[in-house]
């Protein structure tokens, strides 16, 4: 009887593996962080918009809400965004000036200050 070698066994793949490409910390972290502002906008908006399960698609109501809804919700994070990043080149540049004060868009929810 003739002994096969490992190389000739039928349940060994022959199929090449392709090369691992090298890890980016700073492309997974914007990843990450693209995906969780994606999720905190589908459950925000989601809650607040969709009022109705009784049909299979969207109400007109429900749609304009969730576009309304996304459009501000983006438009806060491209803000919140713009000031640190003001920020950040006040601190390299040695500057100590106060950020500028961000009104909230989203909700009913309000701060105060006493």
């Amino acid at each position: 009887m003739e002994e096969s070698s490992p190389s000739s066994s039928p349940n060994r793949s022959t199929t090449p593996t392709p090369p691992t490409l090298p890890v980016n910390e700073d492309q997974v972290a914007t990843f990450r962080s693209f995906f969780q502002t994606y999720n905190r906008i589908s459950e925000y908006c989601f809650r607040t918009c969709v009022w109705d399960f009784g049909t299979p698609s969207l109400r007109a109501r429900e749609e304009r809400c969730l576009n309304r809804c996304t459009s501000h919700y983006l438009q806060m994070t491209k803000e919140i965004g713009h000031v640190f990043a003001e920020g950040q080149t006040n601190l390299m540049l040695g500057g100590a000036a106060a950020p500028p004060v961000v009104e909230p868009v989203l909700g009913s929810e309000t701060t105060s200050v006493a």
